[in-house]
C-alpha cells in the first residue's frame, strides 16, 4: 500500500527591532506498507518537515535556573535570539514487524518490531548552555542559555522491541539508541537521549478487569557529548502500574488507574539535564464513562 501526502506551512514573524521575516514550504511525505508474508510486515517512510521557532525559543530572556557556587547564589540567564531560523528536516525510516500466532503453544503470540531511522536537519534548533567567560578559572556551571541553529545536523538510530504473550501474561524487552552529530564539525549534539534498555511484564486478572504491570528501565552512560561537556552516569528506574475497569456490574463505567514512577526513589540525572530527575511519584486517576 502506497500513501502519499503533502503539507504546506507559511511562517511570518514581525519584530520591531529586527523587521519582518517570512518563509513558506511544501513538505511531501510518502509511506509504503508491504505485507510480505503472513508473519512479516515491512514499511518504509520518507517525509520532509518544516518547524518554525516558537516564541519561547526566539524571545525568552531572564533567569533560566538558579544554583549555588562557592557559597554564593547565582543563576543561568536566557539570551533571546530573534534571528533564529526555522528547521527543515528530511526524515527516512524503515521498519519490520514479525508476528507469530501459536508460536510455542496454543493461544500465545510472539512479536518483534525493528525500526531504523535517519533524520537530516538544516538549522536544527538546539538549546545551548555556555559560559559568558569560557576561559575563566572561576567557572562552575554555565551561566548563559540560548536557542541556536545548527546548520547541518544528522540524527540516526534504531529501536527494537520483542514481546511474548500467553493468555493473560505478557513479557516485553526493548532497546533504543539515537546518535546525533553536527555534520559540519563532526561534533556530537547536545540533548540526545542516552541508550535505553527496558523489560516489562503485564498480567491481567478477573477477565481483564484488573491489569498489573511492572517495568525496569536502564539508561546507559551518555558520554557522546560535545567537546568539553561532562558525561552523564547510567541509572536504573523501576515503575509499577495498575488499572481497574470492571466490564459489568455497578462499577462498569468507572476506571481507576494507579502508577508509581521511580519506585525506589532513585536519584538520577537524565542526560543533558541540569537538574535531577523526579523522585518517587505516585499518581491516581479516576475516570467515569457515560
Amino acid at each position: 500500500m502506497l500513501s502519499p501526502s503533502i503539507r504546506y506551512d507559511n511562517y511570518r514573524s514581525k519584530e520591531k527591532s529586527q523587521g519582518n521575516y517570512s518563509e513558506h514550504r511544501w513538505s511531501p511525505s510518502l509511506a509504503l506498507l508491504w505485507k510480505a508474508t503472513d508473519w512479516l510486515d515491512l514499511s518504509a517512510r520518507y517525509n520532509e518537515a518544516f518547524r518554525a521557532p516558537s516564541l519561547q525559543e526566539k524571545f525568552t530572556s531572564g533567569n533560566h535556573f538558579g544554583y549555588s557556587s562557592r557559597g554564593r547564589a547565582t543563576s543561568n540567564k536566557f539570551i533571546s535570539n530573534p534571528n533564529l531560523k526555522p528547521e527543515v528536516a528530511k526524515n527516512k525510516e524503515i521498519s519490520a514487524y514479525f508476528h507469530f500466532d501459536n508460536f510455542i503453544t496454543q493461544n500465545d503470540k510472539a512479536e518483534l518490531t525493528t525500526t531504523f531511522f535517519q533524520n537530516d536537519v538544516k538549522n536544527l534548533i538546539n538549546l545551548e548552555t555556555y559560559y559568558s567567560k569560557p576561559n575563566s578559572a572561576f567557572n562552575f556551571m554555565p551561566d548563559l542559555s540560548q536557542y541556536r541553529n545548527i546548520a547541518n545536523a544528522r540524527l540516526r538510530g534504531f529501536e527494537i522491541e520483542g514481546k511474548y504473550s500467553f493468555n493473560n501474561l505478557s513479557f516485553a524487552l526493548s532497546y533504543g539508541q539515537t546518535r546525533g552529530k553536527n555534520k559540519n564539525s563532526g561534533e556530537y549534539l547536545e540533548n540526545i537521549n542516552a541508550d535505553k534498555y527496558s523489560a516489562a511484564i503485564d498480567y491481567a486478572l478477573f477477565a481483564n478487569a484488573l491489569k498489573l504491570g511492572a517495568r525496569i528501565s536502564y539508561y546507559a552512560k551518555q558520554d557522546r557529548v560535545p567537546q568539553d561537556s561532562p558525561s552523564y552516569p547510567s541509572y536504573t528506574l523501576t515503575d509499577l502500574t495498575a488499572s481497574f475497569s470492571p466490564l459489568s456490574g455497578s462499577l462498569k463505567n468507572i476506571r481507576i488507574d494507579l502508577a508509581i514512577d521511580n519506585l525506589f526513589d532513585k536519584r538520577y540525572l537524565p542526560a543533558f539535564n541540569l537538574m535531577e530527575g523526579t523522585g518517587r511519584n505516585v499518581k491516581v486517576g479516576v475516570s467515569y464513562y457515560f
